[in-house]
């Protein structure tokens, strides 16, 4: 029989310098103060859920549209979120080959009907 060697390995690796750095970053140290505001944080969220963004099925609401996306565009009208104007829907004759960027223009304001309310994700 032979004899056995058995070697103790150190679970401990040893970190590189930056990782080393990088245990101890505790990220960018950021003061927030509200002092120079006319209302608080309190203020803001009160306001907040004080305000009413109850929007039902077939409501016509006045928007703007905000931003192009893909297959329609994004529309602000007051919500918490907004809402999404489908391209197929953006006018009711549309010529062949038209896109969103033909059919509204950024930044006026159109009336828009609800034709679906919210999702879990507002």
């Amino acid at each position: 029989s032979g004899s056995q060697v058995s070697w103790k390995l150190d679970a401990v690796a040893q970190l590189t310098k930056f990782d080393q750095k990088k245990k101890k970053y505790k990220g960018p140290s950021v003061q927030i103060s509200d002092e120079s505001l006319d209302f608080s944080y309190d203020d803001f969220a009160q306001a907040v859920a004080e305000t009413d963004y109850s929007f039902n099925r077939n409501d016509i609401v006045p928007g703007v549209c905000v931003e192009y996306d893909k297959g329609g565009c994004l529309v602000d009208i007051g919500a918490k979120s907004s809402a999404f104007l489908p391209e197929a829907e953006a006018a009711l004759i549309q010529e062949s080959g038209s896109s969103i960027e033909t059919l509204v223009n950024l930044d006026e304001e159109l009336d828009f009907e609800i034709i679906s309310e919210e999702d879990e994700n507002g």
